[in-house]
């Protein structure tokens, strides 16, 4: 599990692993019903959010709100992580600041109109 984000679920995260070789990492597991990860899970986990503490740091990530799970700009978990996939489910490349972003998504930008004037 790299790069995913698992929230709102009224059952949980969805993911739970008795598998000590399991991997979790640059995932956030935030809002859910029941907690985050759960089960046992191998110490190579790394860079999550958890609202359950079981696989990373239990930290609001502040997403966009109202299911947009970007992160805000606000966040205090943009740039945290050392290593990242390529690309973010929106297909924008990794990373846009220094370091990766955990979750789905890499960075918010909103679209900016600028207006035309024709002269």
């Amino acid at each position: 599990v790299n790069h995913v984000t698992l929230a709102d679920s009224t059952l949980g995260a969805g993911f739970s692993s008795t598998n000590a070789g399991s991997l979790v990492s640059n995932s956030i597991a935030w809002g859910n019903h029941d907690g985050g990860f759960w089960g046992t899970f191998s110490g190579s986990s790394s860079c999550n959010i958890d609202q359950s503490s079981t696989v990373g740091t239990n930290i609001d990530p502040k997403f966009m709100g109202s299911g947009n799970y970007h992160l805000s700009l606000s966040s205090p978990v943009v740039d945290t992580c050392n290593t990242g996939l390529p690309f973010d489910l929106n297909y924008r490349t990794r990373p846009l600041g220094l370091k990766y972003d955990p979750g789905a998504y890499e960075g918010y930008f909103p679209k900016t109109f600028i207006p035309m004037v024709r002269k």
